[in-house]
């Protein structure tokens, strides 16, 4: 049951700022940190189309998630990123994915930290937003939904076909076409199938030809 009163559980103008801000420090830093160009064909993308969802919460008046419905299945989609990564860790995904987009590898000890803190920001992020109602946490707690699940799903495939065979981190990715679009449904308060379809269609859009454009030869 979420005890918010209704008035506190829309987005106000002041979050959809917070968040516009937090896009840009996220979008800022992946492109810094960028191995070669393998974050702004991933992450950047992720970033500002997760930007671009909050913006239709808050013209449409959507409300926050109610715990109920939204906790367990981010919990699951949480507890599957583990899995995913440690299908990527062991297949040499640090190694392979920058590669393609003409990148050193990535540091193994930093790749580990860089995931595990995000899976932390993304898990309190989310349980301040769907049980206290911190709205300027919603950026982070729906990147991950956004890009950690149904990105992930549509890159891993397309990395696979572009490759022609197996990319770290195939196997697991797959799991997310199951668990994305039920998880952008709970986050998303009175959503239709037809909408997450809307943001998955958006996602491949944007995602696909910066992916094989901008992929090394």
């Amino acid at each position: 049951m979420n005890l918010l009163p209704p008035a506190e559980r829309t987005l106000s103008r002041r979050d959809l700022v917070a968040a516009a801000l937090l896009s840009a420090v996220m979008c800022s830093v992946f492109w810094v940190f960028s191995s070669g160009a393998s974050l702004w064909v991933t992450f950047v993308p992720g970033a500002l189309i997760t930007l671009g969802l909050v913006v239709v919460l808050y013209w449409t008046r959507a409300p926050l998630p109610a715990p109920g419905r939204a906790l367990p299945v981010y919990a699951v989609a949480l507890g599957w990123q583990f899995l995913h990564f440690a299908e990527e860790f062991q297949t040499g995904f640090w190694r392979d994915f920058p590669a393609l987009y003409g990148g050193a590898p990535y540091a193994p000890e930093v790749f580990v930290w860089f995931n595990m803190a995000s899976y932390a920001l993304f898990g309190v992020a989310t349980y301040g937003v769907v049980v206290h109602g911190r709205r300027a946490l919603l950026l982070p707690s729906l990147f991950f939904v956004i890009y950690g699940t149904l990105g992930n799903a549509i890159t891993h495939l397309v990395w696979t076909v572009m490759t022609g065979g197996y990319f770290p981190g195939l196997v697991t990715a797959c799991g997310y076409l199951v668990i994305g679009p039920i998880l952008l449904r709970r986050m998303w308060s009175g959503s239709t199938w037809r909408q997450v379809a809307a943001v998955v269609l958006v996602l491949v859009v944007v995602l696909v030809p910066l992916l094989v454009m901008l992929a090394g030869p």
